[in-house]
């Protein structure tokens, strides 16, 4: 095209960036805030994010970029990949907000050097060589690329209570999330609870050995020992802040006769849970038996995350939440509502609230 019809360089990555965002919908209707492009038309700076990791990973992700391109009048793209973290589309499980266009992924487009070119590239992700500190200006003059699975620290900077209009608009469901939820429990009923999450327990052992589903995969592309360290001793501490532990503070920091919703993938310790606090106060959620502490793809896949996603809605309508350390479920939870919380085990010494040094 450069030598046949005299398009410079410039020229014809504008009509590639154009023509990938046209053709995918990204940009119609939106306000035109960026200077003239090919052809005499005017397109709106774009905050892409590639989303990464399980659902409540991606909506922290997905939130953070909602204040980001709110703050800096961008329009946001969202890739939302199909994968083995979280297999299920997100129109099934929420409704889309209107200020945002999914795309799927094409890495054939997004990785091109040419596609590239109009972004400045964040990279949180550590297995890719990113940095989860690594920061997001908003008022940069160019499109913008985000990989991430994490709340964004941006320039200027936002704290994690600002993401709670933005998780309150993500948080609508779909038809199929509110068939579940209708059939499970009146409003009131979990107004008046007090909510728990307990994390799934991962059968992980110390550097380097063997782990449950997903967790050899996720450590396997590390960037250094110190981080491998990191996360097995995070993985570690979530290990010994089980049920039996709930259990511990349930009984003891709360009231005879208070009531609550459990959110849990593993049958024993909801079991547990039921001993310890007695059945008459503990509601939860009926699932599928394939969703019962469920691993891997069948644990990813449609069904299981419109339960998890039902679990996860639930939370945020209790009064106060006992939420898991490390967790971006419980994180999204009380987040969403600015729910009152506490945890269900003390941080360990030496570990921030993101189970780094």
């Amino acid at each position: 095209l450069t030598s046949s019809f005299g398009y410079s360089e410039d020229e014809l990555r504008e009509v590639e960036r154009e023509e990938t965002l046209e053709s995918l919908a990204c940009i119609e209707g939106s306000e035109h805030i960026e200077g003239a492009a090919v052809g005499g038309h005017k397109r709106p700076r774009t905050l892409l994010l590639h989303s990464y990791f399980g659902f409540s990973n991606r909506l922290r992700a997905m939130a953070s970029a909602m204040w980001a391109a709110r703050a800096s009048s961008r329009q946001l793209v969202v890739m939302w990949p199909a994968d083995v973290h979280c297999a299920a589309e997100l129109p099934d499980v929420l409704e889309v907000p209107a200020s945002v266009r999914l795309m799927p992924e094409a890495p054939s487009l997004t990785r091109s050097e040419r596609f590239l070119a109009n972004f400045v590239e964040v990279n949180h992700m550590e297995h890719e060589g990113g940095d989860k500190r690594q920061v997001v200006s908003v008022g940069a003059e160019h499109d913008l690329l985000v990989r991430s699975a994490f709340v964004f620290e941006t320039d200027p900077p936002h704290a994690k209570e600002d993401l709670q209009p933005f998780l309150a608009e993500l948080l609508r469901p779909s038809a199929a999330l509110g068939a579940i939820l209708a059939d499970e429990f009146e409003a009131e009923d979990i107004a008046s609870r007090v909510g728990v999450h307990v994390r799934m327990v991962r059968e992980t052992t110390i550097l380097g050995v063997p782990s449950a589903d997903g967790v050899t995969e996720r450590k396997a592309g590390l960037s250094s020992t110190a981080e491998t360290r990191q996360m097995f001793r995070a993985d570690a501490f979530r290990e010994a802040c089980d049920a039996s532990a709930f259990a511990k503070r349930m009984t003891q920091d709360f009231p005879l006769d208070e009531k609550f919703f459990v959110a849990i993938d593993d049958p024993a310790g909801l079991e547990l849970l039921r001993e310890a606090v007695g059945s008459d106060r503990i509601a939860t959620l009926s699932r599928p038996r394939e969703c019962a502490a469920a691993y891997g793809e069948e644990a990813r896949g449609l069904t299981c995350t419109l339960y998890g996603a039902a679990d996860l809605f639930l939370l945020t309508r209790t009064r106060y939440l006992l939420a898991s350390w490390f967790s971006a479920f419980s994180e999204v939870a009380f987040l969403a509502q600015a729910t009152p919380h506490t945890h269900g085990c003390d941080r360990p010494p030496g570990l921030n609230s993101r189970g780094e040094p």
